[in-house]
């Protein structure tokens, strides 16, 4: 194999690794707490693969086969990236909409401009990743595509998440305030109406107010 093209192919597997790779599996640490073990062995196989190429007195169509099967490597290593990552964030707006979205009126934050947004980059994941795993079989390019747009328009939902998050605990505080008031007025109200019904019952009651005012 000519040298040039060699390390032209070797210099482009390692500029996804580092250019790509390597900040999906930051995000996934991040926020998982843990490497996850298929994404180690992976990266295990993958620079076996790049020691193998440099056996002395390995013909180059064995360096081309190695060669071959590291860059299949950097491909499974991103889309398993992005398929950790997704599944994540499903999880994570999962518990935003158990906690916000389902509980409050989210037409309150910015003029009703968030609650679109947010459920347009919602059905847009949800629709990417049910048509990435049905090109899983037909069009792997395609699917891996899907699978990098759906981590995208969740990255996208999340930095919308957090620019509003103090609007969303405003709504929730006041929603609470609100709630705890409509108790008070309930309580307030069974205690007039108690006292009222102990006043028309009790005749002594009623002769004592009388007398005094």
């Amino acid at each position: 194999m000519n040298l040039e093209v060699f390390h032209s192919r070797l210099s482009d597997i390692y500029n996804k690794y580092n250019n790509t790779i390597k900040p999906l599996i930051a995000d996934i640490e991040a926020r998982q707490q843990q490497f996850p073990d298929s994404l180690f062995n992976e990266i295990r196989a993958l620079n076996d693969h790049i020691a193998r190429c440099y056996i002395k007195g390995f013909a180059d169509d064995r360096v081309e086969v190695e060669l071959k099967n590291a860059e299949g490597h950097i491909y499974r290593i991103t889309l398993d990236c992005y398929k950790y990552l997704n599944v994540w964030f499903f999880d994570y707006i999962k518990e935003i909409d158990k906690d916000y979205i389902s509980k409050l009126d989210i037409t309150l934050i910015d003029n009703g401009m968030f609650a679109i947004q947010y459920r347009n980059y919602q059905k847009e994941a949800i629709t990417l990743i049910r048509d990435a795993k049905k090109s899983e079989s037909i069009d792997k390019q395609k699917s891996f595509d899907l699978y990098q747009k759906a981590y995208n328009t969740y990255s996208e939902l999340e930095k919308l998440i957090d620019t509003n998050i103090s609007s969303l605990n405003w709504v929730k505080f006041r929603k609470g305030i609100t709630k705890i008031g409509s108790i008070l007025v309930w309580i307030i109200s069974i205690i007039i109406s108690s006292l009222v019904t102990i006043f028309v019952g009790c005749d002594w009651i009623k002769s004592f107010f009388l007398n005094v005012f």
